[in-house]
């Protein structure tokens, strides 16, 4: 007999904390070095407007080797892989992969010269498509709740 499930996708819910983006690299080397450096600039740059300092993506590191299931399920995932047999920068987005909502990024470039070219071109469209996944996130997780009061006014009006 199946479980009864509320995600007729079969998909788990994404986890992780809101506005946080997990970032797989090679290795320790490209997290401490330029690569973790223009990743964590550009995604943990301070929101302007708001009363108290807060960036615009909290940044998790994780090397690809401890890439595994539990990770896997996380809502925001930022992939880079630096792979010399690549000629040319490949990059690939996924909606949904392994867990609902989810947005997926991996970019695979020949080496550290490739990725800051790549990524200085394509930095606003990974925003864009990990702020979207946000909205999405947010719209399941509060969507289904509904305000009773304005409910009743609404229905006396029309």
């Amino acid at each position: 007999m199946a479980a009864c499930s509320s995600n007729p996708s079969g998909h788990k819910p994404s986890t992780g904390k809101t506005n946080e983006l997990l970032v797989v690299v090679n290795n320790e080397t490209l997290h401490k070095g330029h690569v973790g450096s223009v990743i964590s600039e550009f995604f943990g740059q301070i929101l302007t407007g708001l009363p108290q300092p807060e960036k615009t993506f909290d940044v998790a590191f994780i090397y690809e080797p401890g890439f595994g299931q539990m990770f896997k399920t996380h809502h925001n995932i930022f992939i880079v892989d630096i792979n010399a047999s690549f000629d040319k920068p490949v990059i690939e987005t996924h909606s949904d992969l392994w867990a609902k909502p989810q947005r997926i990024i991996k970019m695979t470039v020949h080496d550290e010269a490739h990725f800051s070219k790549s990524s200085k071109r394509k930095k606003e469209s990974f925003m864009m498509y990990f702020n979207a996944n946000e909205r999405r996130r947010a719209a399941q997780a509060f969507g289904s709740i509904e305000d009773l009061k304005i409910k009743k006014v609404y229905y006396k009006e029309v």
